[in-house]
């Protein structure tokens, strides 16, 4: 991997303990790094590459693996938040099932900007705000949201959104917001992807959730239904004229436990 930081893109301020806030021209978004995080600035205005970089650094407490991943990490938060620049990032290649992680939010985002409105995809929400490259790194840093995926050969084929609803105390259920599909599979293909999407789900996080639920609120996600049936969810709750519309709402759980 190799990045450029533009000196003249943000404005630094020194805090107390060696630490420093950037605030980002573009955007004007307030960024802290510690002592070592901090190093990233060192060398702006010409691409960096990150092998350089972390051998400049000398000697350090860790090990090269994590931290190789602890500044990956940064590099990622910059070039989410428009600040730095990246090539030859590393591509997935993987073919299965996993847990996304904090280094596919661009993965993520190009996949859900493509697709969220097309073939069997069921997205609750479908703007670029929420959908673009900060949006999903967020989510994935604060660990908002888990985003499971499906791929062949490291190309993206399906995803699950699921999430913890926060309104709930001592609330073990894990709810599906969202599924997309690559426009290229057919309703039955999408079918099978569902299935080894929730499948996955129900090993990862099982003994941490009892059950995963989808929320059934309007007659667009009636694909999603009938899938998920096929997929072991059963209809657990009716809740007529619940949302403001005056439209009903239905969970469909499965147990995981």
């Amino acid at each position: 991997m190799r990045y450029r930081i533009n000196r003249e893109d943000f404005f630094a301020r020194e805090e107390e303990q060696g630490t420093m806030a950037i605030m980002v021209c573009k955007t004007n978004r307030i960024l802290h790094f510690n002592r070592a995080g901090r190093h990233i600035f060192d060398v702006c205005d010409r691409w960096v590459e990150l092998d350089e970089f972390l051998h400049d650094l000398g000697a350090v407490n860790t090990t090269p693996a994590k931290l190789r991943r602890y500044f990956e990490e940064i590099l990622y938060k910059l070039h989410a938040c428009g600040l730095a620049r990246l090539e030859e990032i590393p591509q997935p290649a993987g073919t299965g099932c996993r847990l996304a992680q904090q280094g596919d939010y661009m993965h993520i985002s190009r996949f859900l900007t493509a697709y969220a409105q097309k073939g069997q995809s069921c997205a609750t929400i479908v703007g670029e705000g929420y959908n673009g490259p900060y949006g999903v790194y967020t989510r994935l840093y604060e660990r908002q949201t888990h985003y499971l995926l499906s791929e062949q050969e490291g190309e993206l084929l399906a995803l699950l959104e699921i999430s913890q609803p926060n309104h709930i105390s001592g609330n073990t259920v894990l709810s599906i917001s969202t599924a997309v599909f690559h426009e290229k599979l057919d309703a039955q293909d999408a079918c099978e992807q569902l299935r080894l999407l929730t499948d996955h789900a129900a090993k990862l996080f099982g003994g941490y959730a009892s059950k995963l639920r989808y929320p059934y609120m309007h007659p667009r996600q009636q694909w999603m239904r009938d899938s998920l049936a096929k997929c072991g969810f059963v209809q657990t709750a009716f809740f007529p004229g619940e949302l403001q519309n005056g439209c009903d709402m239905i969970w469909y759980d499965r147990m995981i436990q």
